[in-house]
């Protein structure tokens, strides 16, 4: 199962989504006492959760659960920005820039800083390659 979590912070993922993140979380606890494999996904937007603290922090909270196997990065990317064009709908996120590979690096690795003390990979997809970054 692909979840996401946007942000470790209960008030920004409010600030970023609407709702907190602590039924995201408490949900993600309940499929793991299930058994059920797990990837924990975070979509990283320039200027909304693109924060070494905020990866460490959902690092941190995936990282003694049983049945999570991987933590992977989603850079940012405008893809969708047509799709509101043709809808006629303002696009939210106009003008946010892509992360750099560099940025995206870092991230991954300060992620892994952590899990794979508990036997985990965090990634990121490039060019079609799982990259873990050690």
């Amino acid at each position: 199962m692909y979840l996401d979590i946007k942000h470790i912070d209960s008030e920004i993922h409010k600030t970023l989504t609407g709702p907190g993140n602590e039924q995201i979380l408490e949900n993600i606890k309940a499929i793991d006492n299930f058994g059920i494999p797990i990837v924990i996904r975070t979509p990283l937007i320039p200027g909304c959760n693109d924060t070494l603290e905020n990866i460490k922090g959902i690092a941190w909270f995936i990282a003694p659960l049983t049945n999570v196997f991987g933590y992977e990065i989603l850079p940012y990317h405008n893809f969708g920005e047509a799709k509101y064009k043709s809808l006629g709908i303002p696009y939210p996120l106009k003008g946010t820039p892509t992360p750099s590979d560099t940025k995206v690096r870092d991230f991954v690795r300060g992620a892994n800083e952590i899990l794979q003390n508990y036997g985990k990979d965090c990634f990121y997809v490039k060019d079609n390659q799982k990259e873990v970054i050690i």
